[in-house]
């Protein structure tokens, strides 16, 4: 459902975020921002994948 997926894509940015802390505090580029947004989106491609997947297993029986 649409609260699973926006719960993964959270979950993924929270520990995009430690590890967007811990770049930061070591000041390496690519840190807090860059993290959760990469971790968010990636939770969000992955989740939209099992949508589709789902959405032709139902239409091919």
């Amino acid at each position: 459902t649409e609260f699973e997926i926006l719960a993964y894509v959270a979950v993924a940015m929270l520990l995009g975020a430690i590890i967007g802390l811990e770049r930061e505090f070591k000041d390496k580029p690519a840190g807090l921002r860059t993290h959760m947004l990469v971790a968010g989106a990636a939770a969000l491609l992955v989740s939209l994948g099992d949508v589709v997947t789902s959405q032709f297993q139902l239409e091919l029986g």
